[in-house]
Parts: C-alpha cells; sequence; structure tokens
C-alpha cells in the first residue's frame, strides 16, 4: 500500500511492543479513501464532518467516536473544517491478548464519555513513550490500548457478521482497485486498464468508485501523485523531477492539478 495514505498501517509492525498508530489530524478538510484490517478507533475533538464508512454517509460533531471494521472502506472529510485524533491497532495485538478484531463487529459512530477517557489515557500514555521510550512506558502504552479495545469488545460490539455470497461485491473490487492504485499510481493508467483487474467495464468502475470513495478513479490517482510529488519536493527535486517521478507527463498540467489539489503550487513546497 502507498506509503502517501495518512493512515498507512503496514509499518506498525515496525516497532513489535508498540504496534499501533496514534495520530492528530487538525483543521483538515478532506482524506483520501483507504481500507485496512487494523481496528481504527477516531475522535472528532473539534468541528464537524462526514465520514464516508463504505456506502453509507454518516455525519459527524464534536464529541463523536468513530469504529472503523476491519476492511472497510472509508475516509473523513468537511465543508468546512474538522479535527480528530486517531489510533490504528494492529490485529495480531488484539488476537495475541485473545480479542478478536476481525470477525467482531463494532458499532460505527456513537458518544461514549468512557471510552474517550480510555482513548485520552492511551493518547497520553504513547506520547509519553514516543518521548522516552524505557521499558515501563511501553508496558504502559500496552496496557492502555488493550484497556481501550477491551472495552470496545465488550460494550460497543457484536458477533453479528453480514454473510458473503462468496462472489465480489462492489466494495470488494473497489479494495482490489485501490490496492492497484496504491502500488502502480506512477506508472501510466488507463480507465479500461484499471477496470480489467477487476473484470468489470469502465463505466460500472466510474459509477462505483465515485460511490464509494466519492472522487472520480482520474483525482483519486491524482492526489497520489501529487503527496509523492510533494515528498519529492521536499527533498529536493526541481519542479520537472518531481513531476515525472510522481507519474506526470505533463509539467502544465502537473502544476495546474497540484495548485488545485493542494492548495498550492509546487514551487512553493520546493525544498530551500
Amino acid at each position: 500500500m502507498s506509503t502517501q495514505q495518512y493512515e498507512h498501517h503496514l509499518t506498525l509492525k515496525q516497532d513489535k511492543l508498540c504496534p499501533f498508530r496514534f495520530k492528530s489530524l487538525n483543521n483538515f478538510r478532506d482524506t483520501i479513501c483507504n481500507w485496512h484490517r487494523n481496528i481504527e478507533i477516531m475522535i472528532v475533538t473539534d468541528g464537524e464532518g462526514r465520514v464516508q464508512y463504505s456506502s453509507e454517509d454518516i455525519v459527524l460533531s464534536k464529541g463523536d467516536i468513530v469504529v472503523v471494521n476491519t476492511g472497510e472502506l472509508h475516509r473523513v472529510y468537511s465543508e468546512t473544517s474538522i479535527s480528530i485524533d486517531y489510533v490504528i491497532i494492529d490485529e495480531s495485538f488484539c488476537r495475541e491478548n485473545g480479542i478478536d478484531t476481525v470477525e467482531r463487529y463494532f458499532e460505527r459512530v456513537f458518544k461514549n464519555a468512557e471510552i474517550k477517557e480510555l482513548f485520552v489515557c492511551a493518547y497520553e500514555r504513547y506520547t509519553e513513550y514516543k518521548s522516552d521510550p524505557t521499558p515501563i512506558k511501553i508496558a504502559r502504552v500496552r496496557l492502555a490500548v488493550l484497556e481501550l479495545i477491551a472495552e470496545l469488545y465488550e460494550n460497543c460490539s457484536s458477533d453479528a457478521k453480514v454473510a458473503h455470497s462468496g462472489q465480489d461485491t462492489p466494495q470488494d473490487y473497489i479494495k482490489k482497485v485501490l490496492e492497484y492504485l496504491a502500488e502502480h499510481y506512477t506508472e501510466p493508467l488507463t480507465l479500461d486498464g484499471v477496470a480489467s483487474i477487476c473484470g468489470i467495464t469502465k463505466f460500472h468502475l466510474a459509477r462505483e468508485f465515485k460511490k464509494y470513495t466519492g472522487q472520480t478513479v482520474v483525482t483519486y490517482i491524482n492526489i497520489l501523485r501529487c503527496k509523492k510529488a510533494e515528498v519529492c519536493l521536499s527533498d529536493g527535486m526541481t519542479v520537472t523531477e518531481a513531476a515525472g517521478e510522481s507519474g506526470f507527463d505533463s509539467i502544465s498540467y502537473f502544476s495546474r492539478t497540484y495548485k488545485k489539489l493542494m492548495g498550492v503550487s509546487p514551487s512553493s513546497k520546493k525544498s530551500k
């Protein structure tokens, strides 16, 4: 999966004792649609917006807790701005402690003061560990995260699972497309070619992709490319080099697209 995705989870295992990712996103407008096997917990700390969860669009306000179940397509967006704190927890950590987050269904959006308090405690423990990674502090992080997930499991989840027919659903092949784009977005791509990996027509793909991600396939690819270009520019590449490295074959198109999607011109992001 692309490291440009804001909640890239494959890096969770880099620290075996701390297989979690905590982060704050402040005053943002949109995140890129993605999915992962690991459970994610978000708390809205300010503002209001929506979470596109699978094909459902859910209103969010301050204090809401969002739990992203395993394998669910999701993105958070706002017409004004929204701030969230989130944690992604490696599912193997939960399983090793007797909690199965893959076969469990968690409530999607709710308010719960006790869970919020446990989340804040875990975030604080994590911050303390990152600033001073001692054995005792990592033990406290693990205990805090385990208490959080145990509370969710016991009081905000059920065994209910939706039966699968054995055939791919629209969400299944959109997930395949997202994985494919994450690995190939810097290469020349066509809508027909992308649709062929799922055995569907480009018209079917275009309709379902917009429904599940809120974006067109072209816009999604351009977002991935612009985020790659942002890293390249920060690393000292010229605008021309960054454009080529990220998959754009036209400097003028790259400049227009970058400014539209990132809000600034690519030259303004170049490392000084």
